[in-house]
């Protein structure tokens, strides 16, 4: 599969750049989490190891960011477009319109439910293959408007 060159371009539904990730994710702020960061909150707003009960929940079931998006840290994985690379590449750098391989690692944001409070933060990432699937990845799709 190939990606055209004009993806970031086109009207519809994509995922999200990780940079468009991270600004949705952080909606302002430039603490670990998009509310602070004390771990006393972390419950508030994300599924998390602590109050997950091992597993996935259903989204908007906690407190949303300053820019209404629920669940963006904790309860599932999150893919992003982007191939793995140092947090500091813009999207040219890491060629988002290149074929997929799915042996290739991706980026996945935004920890999960069976993570410790460490990890459920708004800098963590994760790299994995496409090719892998788990109970704890999702995607967060984005909508491109022209």
């Amino acid at each position: 599969m190939t990606i055209p060159g004009d993806v970031l371009l086109r009207n519809g539904y994509r995922l999200p750049t990780e940079a468009e990730w991270e600004y949705a994710c952080r909606s302002g702020t430039i603490t670990s989490r998009y509310y602070g960061v004390s771990t006393d909150l972390l419950g508030k707003y994300a599924r998390y190891q602590a109050n997950s009960q091992d597993h996935a929940w259903p989204g908007g079931s906690l407190l949303p960011n300053e820019l209404g998006l629920f669940d963006m840290l904790g309860n599932v994985y999150e893919w992003v477009q982007d191939r793995y690379g140092p947090p500091d590449q813009t999207n040219d750098e890491v060629k988002i319109t290149e074929a997929v391989d799915i042996q290739i690692p991706r980026l996945l944001r935004g920890g999960t439910f069976l993570y410790l409070p460490a990890v459920v933060r708004s800098a963590f990432r994760l790299r994995v293959a496409p090719s892998d699937s788990s109970a704890d990845y999702g995607f967060r799709p984005s909508r491109t408007y022209h």
